[in-house]
């Protein structure tokens, strides 16, 4: 459904309706959550909704959205079937004795109760667990707030008339309609939904319905597809959130598939899905008379505590001023910074931490800088402790930022990256370098002329983008970017982690915005070469000494960022910035680009990555490694031994995509690799690429029938393309990539495409070639090509 209330004014909405329904003070505390109250109320509420359920198997599934857990008498009631699960059904039993349970999928309800099959039981069972808030009830009231659930609601209401012997009516009342019906006409459930808008009133009208006048919720619905054309955050984005949150729940955008069977005893580690409960157990555990926290359920909170900082918002929002936390979440932020083991080591290459074998505690130390750089919180800005060991602290560590404001000149034109070279990452925006360098834990303010207010432009703090969570162990802090729009002419950033500063630019600014001044106050110098503009004497005697530990090699087709200590002793970069000019106009040759590129390609190098030894993108990553740092930069090595693993991910960047077909992910990028290597290293094939070895793989392909699905793939795809070019020349890939960015729309079959425009570019046919190496060539595809002379 479309969202018609913006972020801001939705986390208006919730702030309101959070004052005036009270509910900031009677949400219960972290201390009143204990484990044997927690414990009984979901040992009877779940084999209650699941009465009657023994497998989930055969019955219906959906995509639901899965739920955090605040509240502290919140529980899971069912669980996805996804190999990391998360309750996709939550439940409350509020203290004022009302109940809420929410449904990740709307389908759990909508499509009640023809099948008879467990899904059918769990609706009903749902509607029951929630008439039970009221013992000795003589008729039940229950209502929708559209009419298209009206009919599974009559099919529920039917279920429950004849399960409980009594007189149950149904209807549809609006929200607008619950504020003005008499309390005593009120229904006993109520059923919304998360793709309603509410407003201030509505929020307000819902809670009080829970809280002060008996009422019991059912709430169904998905985030996951709102998500895809909603940046914000959900918690204070997503409209059914200003209902949720108060009451201890919080709809995800996540996406989890089917449910996981009930079991006969609800295990202790359903607990641990209540981060409310996850908190005070590590709190009580730090104290001296406290139970110390079981190490059989460190895995089940640290995931708990993960899913709950990747969807908490910081404490910080846009929508408030400046110095104000982001009030409805501070109680969630100060519990976790309260539970965090402080004494615990900074995370970093020599003194890499494995988080999911953690102390919770101890997890929260890197987890929570990760969070608070990934929202860009500013609030109580500390550094971080895993700062000094990556991404590193200036050097001398005694220096101070500039205690003069710094005034740079960005440019914001950029037309974006041709849309067909995917893997180059999103070419919808642009870093501009500013040479600055934001310490860990400072606040750096930026200004900007007015005409760059609002125009989607960002200030970024750091470069290492990829996300690290997952991995294991951790070599860094897992997020280590912040970003901020420009939306006002003044603003204050900060990271605890600290990192190169940037001005990011979206496409199509220039007719607005043009060039643009901004003003930093707070920043460290950093080592920052452009060549044609950079004197050898300013980098000499000046530039590569600044104390940032981040250096960048700009020669505006690419830019080299590596730690300072790796330039230190660097005398003149213009030759290696030449060299890597040859390389970058000989790939844009390759690929049919003008050598006056949209943008510079970047390489970068981390303590980890997200995949492999290096990957493509924007920027393009590898290991931060002394070995990597003399592949990219000993101008004299890339001379006389080449780069082949920079030059094999450039290539990804420049691979065009309608070109892809199985088997040529890995492969046709290495024909950048090879050009590269002859044409501008002048060094000699090794390895598998090396012409006996592709001798011996293409033997050993042809030998064993040449099975192009099984085995078709790098070394041997790239020995089929190296024999085209040795038959048609460099230029033949140049006019192939000319024939593919012509195309206005992707070919329904990429082989038998490729086969014809070769063909096509070479001027031969081209099937018995590709017949011998086991391509599929369609009758279509022998017929467009029959009348080219044979390639001999």
């Amino acid at each position: 459904m479309r969202l018609l209330l913006q972020a801001p004014l939705l986390v208006a909405v919730f702030l309101l309706a959070l004052h005036l329904a009270g509910m900031a003070k009677s949400q219960p505390t972290i201390a009143a959550t204990t484990v044997d109250a927690l414990n009984a109320t979901m040992q009877t509420a779940v084999p209650a909704v699941l009465k009657g359920i023994t497998t989930f198997s055969g019955a219906r599934s959906w995509y639901a959205s899965p739920y955090i857990i605040w509240s502290p008498r919140g529980f899971p009631v069912v669980l996805s079937a996804s190999s990391n699960p998360h309750p996709v059904v939550s439940a409350v039993q509020l203290d004022s004795g009302s109940r809420v349970i929410a449904l990740g999928h709307e389908g759990m309800l909508t499509d009640c109760c023809s099948a008879n099959d467990a899904v059918d039981k769990l609706a009903v069972n749902a509607f029951n667990w929630l008439s039970d808030s009221q013992l000795g009830r003589t008729s039940l009231k229950i209502a929708t707030l559209k009419s298209p659930y009206s009919p599974a609601l009559t099919a529920i209401g039917k279920q429950l008339a004849s399960r409980l012997g009594i007189k149950v009516t149904t209807s549809v009342l609006t929200v607008d309609q619950i504020l003005t019906t008499p309390i005593r006409n009120l229904p006993d459930i109520y059923w919304i939904d998360s793709y309603t808008t509410y407003t201030a009133a509505q929020v307000i009208t819902l809670l009080n319905y829970v809280n002060k006048y008996g009422g019991n919720l059912i709430v169904t619905g998905h985030a996951w597809y709102w998500s895809y054309s909603h940046d914000e955050n959900p918690l204070t984005g997503h409209p059914v959130n200003a209902v949720l949150w108060p009451l201890g729940l919080g709809l995800t955008t996540n996406g989890e598939d089917g449910f996981q069977d009930p079991v006969p005893q609800i295990p202790n580690t359903w607990l641990y899905y209540n981060a409310n409960y996850t908190l005070s157990r590590l709190l009580e555990a730090a104290t001296k008379l406290g139970r110390p926290f079981d190490t059989t359920m460190y895995l089940n909170a640290i995931d708990c505590l993960n899913q709950l900082l990747y969807t908490l918002p910081g404490q910080y929002s846009p929508a408030l001023p400046a110095t104000a936390p982001n009030k409805p979440f501070q109680p969630v932020w100060n519990t976790l910074l309260a539970a965090r083991n402080t004494s615990a080591p900074g995370v970093g290459p020599n003194k890499p931490f494995a988080p999911w074998a953690a102390h919770p505690a101890s997890f929260l130390g890197p987890a929570i800088d990760a969070a608070i750089t990934r929202n860009g919180d500013i609030v109580n800005l500390k550094p971080s402790k895993s700062a000094p060991l990556y991404p590193g602290m200036p050097f001398p560590n005694t220096s101070k930022p500039s205690p003069d404001p710094i005034t740079l000149t960005i440019n914001t034109t950029y037309t974006g990256v041709m849309m067909g070279m995917p893997m180059s990452g999103s070419g919808d925006q642009v870093w501009r370098s500013t040479g600055l360098y934001a310490p860990a834990g400072a606040i750096v303010n930026v200004t900007v002329e007015a005409k760059g207010v609002g125009k989607g432009l960002l200030v970024q703090i750091g470069a290492h983008t990829d996300g690290l969570e997952y991995k294991n162990p951790w070599y860094r802090v897992p997020d280590a970017v912040a970003s901020w729009p420009l939306n006002s002419a003044n603003m204050s950033v900060g990271s605890p982690l600290g990192g190169l500063i940037f001005i990011v630019v979206p496409k199509g600014l220039n007719a607005t915005v043009g060039s643009l001044q901004v003003t930093i106050r707070g920043a460290l110098r950093a080592p920052y070469y452009q060549f044609g503009v950079t004197t050898a004497a300013d980098w000499v005697n000046t530039i590569r000494y600044y104390p940032a530990p981040w250096a960048e090699l700009d020669n505006g087709k690419i830019v080299l960022m590596v730690p300072s200590a790796a330039i230190r002793n660097m005398t003149d970069p213009a030759p290696l910035m030449v060299f890597w000019n040859k390389v970058m106009d000989g790939m844009a040759w390759l690929s049919n680009m003008s050598p006056d590129r949209p943008r510079a390609e970047r390489f970068l190098v981390d303590a980890d990555i997200s995949a492999g030894w290096m990957h493509s993108g924007y920027p393009i990553m590898a290991y931060d490694d002394p070995e990597v740092w003399q592949e990219v930069l000993n101008v004299t090595r890339l001379m006389t031994e080449g780069a082949w693993g920079p030059f094999h991910e450039l290539g990804h960047n420049h691979q065009w995509s309608d070109m892809q077909f199985s088997g040529t992910g890995e492969s046709f990028n290495n024909l950048f690799s090879v050009y590269t290597e002859e044409k501008v290293a002048g060094v000699p094939l090794t390895g598998s690429a090396a012409p006996k070895a592709r001798a011996a793989a293409r033997k050993a392909y042809l030998n064993n029938g040449a099975n192009w699905k099984e085995d078709w793939n790098v070394w041997v795809a790239l020995d089929t393309y190296l024999q085209l070019q040795k038959g048609f020349g460099w230029g033949f890939y140049r006019n192939v990539f000319a024939a593919y960015q012509k195309m206005t729309t992707s070919p329904e079959d990429a082989v038998q495409t490729w086969i014809q425009v070769t063909s096509k570019v070479a001027n031969r046919n081209l099937v018995p070639f590709y017949s011998a190496w086991g391509f599929p060539v369609s009758q279509d595809t022998k017929d467009a090509v029959s009348t080219l002379p044979a390639w001999t």
